[in-house]
C-alpha cells in the first residue's frame, strides 16, 4: 500500500504522522533525519532532491533506502496540496507523478521486486481543518485561501474516486476530539494496526533528532488541553456552530457550505 496524504502545510500533517507511527505498521522516511520526516527533503548523492523532476523509478529507489520494507504500508507523501492527482507532465514538487506511476502498475525498481513487491496500491487520504480551529496553529490562513483549499480537496476526492483509488477524508477536529472515528476510518486501510492516540514517538526508533517534530507529547494529551466549544466548534456536526463572525459574511457563508460538503465525506 502506498499512502498519499493530502494536507495543506501547517494543517495537522505532523499530528497525522504521529498517529500513523503509533500503528507500528506504516513505514515512514523519518530515517532521513530531516525536518518533519518530509520526503521532499531527501537529496540525491550527486545533486538534486526528491522534489525535483527525476524519473519515478529513481525516486522510488531512493525512498527504499529509508523505508522499512517489511511493513505493508509505505507513507509516500506526508503532506501536499496538489491541484490534480493525474496529469501528463511532471509535478514541480515531484510527488503527484509517483501516484500516477504506481496506479498504472508500472515496473518497480529492484529494491522492491527483489523482496517480492511487484506492485504498490495507492491510497489517497485528505485532511481538512475547520476554519474556526485555525488558531490551533501559529500559521493562520485567510478566508479566501481556505475556500481555495476546500474546493481543491473536493476535486481531489472526486478525481481519486473516479480512478477507483481507495480514498478517505479526515477532519482535523476529529483527530483531537473524536479519535474513535479516526481509528475506524484508518481501519479501512488493509494491513494497518489500531492507532494509539496516547503514543509518543520514541526518539531514535520512530523519529530522530534531525526530524525536529513540532508535536510534543501524545495527540490525546493535546486534544485534552483544549475544549472544542471554546473555538465555537461542534464535534457532532463537524461545524463551526458559533458562526464565523470575525470574517466578512459572504466568506462565512461560503466556508460553511464548503465545510458542510467535506464533513459529509468525513464519515
Amino acid at each position: 500500500i502506498g499512502l498519499f496524504m493530502n494536507i495543506q502545510g501547517y494543517h495537522g500533517s505532523t499530528a497525522m504522522l504521529q498517529i500513523l507511527i503509533s500503528t507500528h505498521s506504516v513505514a515512514t522516511v523519518c530515517r532521513i533525519n530531516k525536518w518533519e520526516c518530509e520526503e521532499k527533503r531527501i537529496h540525491f548523492p550527486h545533486g538534486g532532491s526528491l522534489k525535483d523532476t527525476y524519473p519515478v523509478p529513481k525516486k522510488l529507489s531512493v525512498l527504499a533506502n529509508y523505508y522499512d520494507l517489511n511493513f505493508d504500508i509505505l507513507l509516500m507523501q506526508k503532506y501536499g496540496a496538489p491541484d490534480t492527482l493525474f496529469k501528463k507532465n511532471f509535478d514541480r514538487e515531484g510527488r503527484i507523478d509517483m501516484l500516477q506511476y504506481i496506479h498504472d502498475k508500472k515496473p518497480l525498481p529492484p529494491a522492491y521486486t527483489d523482496l517480492g513487491i511487484q506492485t504498490i496500491r495507492p491510497v489517497v487520504a485528505i485532511m481538512w481543518r475547520p476554519y474556526c480551529l485555525r488558531s490551533l496553529s501559529k500559521h493562520e490562513f485567510e478566508p479566501y485561501q481556505h475556500l481555495v483549499d476546500l474546493d481543491k480537496w473536493m476535486k481531489i476526492h472526486e478525481e481519486a474516486v473516479s480512478h477507483d483509488i481507495q480514498t478517505m477524508v479526515f477532519n482535523y477536529g476529529d483527530l483531537l476530539w473524536n479519535q474513535r472515528k479516526v481509528a475506524n476510518t484508518l481501519s479501512s486501510i488493509p494491513c494497518i494496526n489500531k492507532p494509539d492516540f496516547e503514543y509518543e514517538p520514541i526518539l531514535g526508533v520512530d523519529v530522530f533528532e534531525g526530524n525536529r517534530l513540532k508535536t510534543k507529547g501524545s495527540l490525546a494529551d493535546f486534544g485534552r488541553a483544549f475544549k472544542a466549544e471554546s473555538f465555537g466548534y461542534d464535534i457532532e456536526t463537524q461545524s463551526c456552530s458559533a458562526g464565523l463572525t470575525d470574517i466578512p459574511k459572504h466568506y462565512a457563508k461560503l466556508i460553511a457550505q464548503a465545510e458542510s460538503k467535506l464533513a459529509s465525506l468525513s464519515v
